[in-house]
């Protein structure tokens, strides 16, 4: 069935849910902290990607990074994409993640509020043309009944005077 064709009926806008926004902005997090598939490949806005083309660079450069307080992301272990070619991933510093766990969460609440104000302005002009048509029914069967009763009178009228004419042939 061809959606145009389809009635709809009116609901109530959604609703500001702190619930569903806390929800929202606790999955914008883990994506921060987990990484995510954007379709191409996997991303971990929250990892640096270490490369090193020996294994004790590799191992200096391990060494280092823990010195400098970094924690191991642990969800991709050492990776080796060629021979003699590793990579190794390392949380970003702790402010670098606070700052993208806050965009985050800045940009999952206003798409929330976005989302509602869009669902607000739908059900408004929904309702709108819904009124709209009601009026236009109801002033289409207030003109039907004018035009009814119009025709009645002029039946009435045109009874009335074939009577008169054949009473005054009687």
């Amino acid at each position: 069935m061809n959606k145009q064709n389809e009635k709809q009926h009116f609901t109530s806008p959604k609703l500001f849910n702190k619930a569903e926004l806390e929800a929202l902005k606790k999955s914008a997090e883990n994506k921060i902290l987990s990484g995510y598939f954007d379709g191409f490949g996997w991303k971990y806005p929250a990892a640096d990607l270490f490369s090193y083309t020996s294994y004790e660079s590799l191992l200096a450069g391990v060494i280092q990074l823990t010195k400098e307080g970094r924690e191991q992301f642990l969800d991709v272990v050492l990776r080796m994409p060629s021979h003699s070619y590793y990579e190794v991933m390392f949380f970003k510093p702790k402010a670098e993640i606070e700052k993208l766990i806050s965009e985050a969460h800045k940009k999952a609440e206003e798409d929330y509020l976005a989302e509602l104000e869009a669902d607000k302005a739908e059900k408004t002009a929904l309702l709108a043309k819904q009124l709209y048509e009601q009026n236009l029914a109801k002033e289409r069967k207030a003109q039907e009944q004018k035009e009814h009763k119009a025709k009645e009178q002029a039946v009435k009228e045109a009874e009335e005077y074939v009577a008169s004419l054949m009473k005054d042939n009687k």
